[in-house]
């Protein structure tokens, strides 16, 4: 027996009752279930199935450079102090890198280092100045030694945040190279590293589409989540137009209506969270047995994160029952219909009665969101809000109203670009 065994023998490969690394029947490393194999993680076989990791991929991993945005830094913190991140790094020789070479301007605490390689002890790091040999740059910044975050020396007690319109590195040119130093107790390295400050472009009113109250408003979707982050860089956007006194939405006589009165959007670039609030009325709604409600509809949604929507990247839509393209409400959420009147016709005429029921789970469905797209014309973007009911008897109404231009507040970079 031994490392190189992979036959019916036993060996360093036997990790089951059957002997073999390959063994792909009754035992073995690849035996996860009652269908064998390493790639078995469903009913249709096979590592790349379409159902595991495609979608996975695509929408998730293409915007890492994004990743530390959408997740909270104590997440990354978590993920970088991990045995599997801290396995992949540790073979070689001490060493040290940076966390990250690309750093967007006025966006705090992205600068940070961490070992590498072989590690013997407790490490150590420190920034070598010029002093003692080290490259101009280091001079301007302080590390912390068992973190490794990085900040300016000249404020040690902030997070660090550049301003590419006034670079401080000796080029000029928004490129820092500094010279870090890391020990475990038995080695020593030294090296030199280097980073960039890239733009951040500040958002603007100009750049939004005033297509407020326009009804059924038609514009683009961003082709990928990668492009709807990217697009959206800095700020926190806050609709809260007026739409008194409501914008109704209508599919004929033969179908339900409703009324739009009221709604508050907000997307927060940093944390890439969503924010919804959402009033008004429906009438004409089939619940059954010939009887139609109408009343109020209300939604209120807290702190959603975009990287939920990567399948219709930009678009934020609820739902009362959920789909691939919808998510149902959680916890501390709403999304509901509220009856108050009860009749024997969709128009509300003869008969009617006073009634306080919810028939969010009585309808086939309810839907409300939100949506930034790409917009039309010298317009860069353009939101709307929209709702959608299908009632008990198969009809349908829905619509979106266009949202105008948003406030914009809590700039990270607070900068003008030249």
């Amino acid at each position: 027996p031994g490392f190189d065994q992979f036959g019916p023998g036993p060996g360093f490969d036997q990790f089951g009752p059957g002997p073999g690394f390959d063994q792909f029947g009754g035992g073995g490393f690849d035996q996860f279930g009652p269908d064998p194999g390493f790639d078995q993680f469903g009913p249709s076989p096979g590592f790349n199935a379409p159902v595991f990791f495609d979608p996975f991929f695509d929408p998730f991993f293409d915007p890492f450079i994004d990743f530390q945005n959408i997740i909270q830094d104590d997440q990354f913190q978590l993920i970088q102090e991990g045995e599997e991140f801290l396995g992949l790094a540790n073979t070689g020789p001490l060493g040290v890198i940076l966390q990250e070479t690309q750093i967007h301007e006025g966006l705090p605490s992205q600068l940070g280092a961490v070992p590498t390689g072989s590690i013997q002890g407790a490490t150590t790091l420190s920034v070598v100045g010029t002093g003692s040999g080290g490259i101009a740059d280091s001079d301007l910044f302080t590390i912390d030694s068992v973190t490794g975050e990085i900040r300016f020396a000249s404020s040690p007690s902030v997070p660090i945040a550049f301003n590419f319109e006034s670079p401080a590195d000796g080029g000029a040119d928004n490129i820092y190279t500094i010279t870090l130093s890391i020990t475990d107790g038995v080695a020593l390295t030294t090296q030199n590293l280097t980073f960039s400050v890239e733009n951040l472009p500040v958002l603007t009113v100009s750049q939004f589409e005033n297509n407020l109250n326009n009804v059924n408003a038609t514009f683009q979707s961003f082709g990928s989540q990668e492009a709807f982050l990217d697009a959206l860089t800095d700020g926190t956007l806050t609709w809260n137009p007026s739409l008194s006194p409501g914008v109704t939405f209508s599919n004929g006589s033969s179908a339900p209506t409703t009324t739009l009165q009221s709604a508050q959007f907000v997307y927060k670039t940093l944390g890439h969270t969503v924010d919804l609030d959402m009033a008004g009325t429906f009438s004409g709604v089939d619940v059954g047995g010939g009887v139609f409600n109408s009343g109020t509809f209300l939604v209120d949604i807290n702190g959603r994160e975009a990287s939920q929507f990567a399948a219709t990247p930009g678009t934020f839509t609820f739902s009362s029952v959920g789909s691939p393209t919808a998510l149902t409400v959680v916890s501390g959420e709403t999304l509901s219909l509220t009856a108050t009147v009860s009749a024997n016709a969709r128009d509300m005429s003869g008969s009617t009665s006073s009634i306080n029921t919810n028939i969010t789970n009585t309808v086939q469905e309810f839907t409300a969101g939100a949506r930034i797209g790409v917009g039309s014309g010298a317009a860069d973007f353009a939101a709307t809000a929209g709702v959608g009911i299908v009632d008990a008897g198969g009809a349908t109404v829905s619509g979106n109203v266009g949202l105008g231009v948003p406030a914009i507040s809590d700039q990270q970079s607070g900068i003008t670009d030249n």
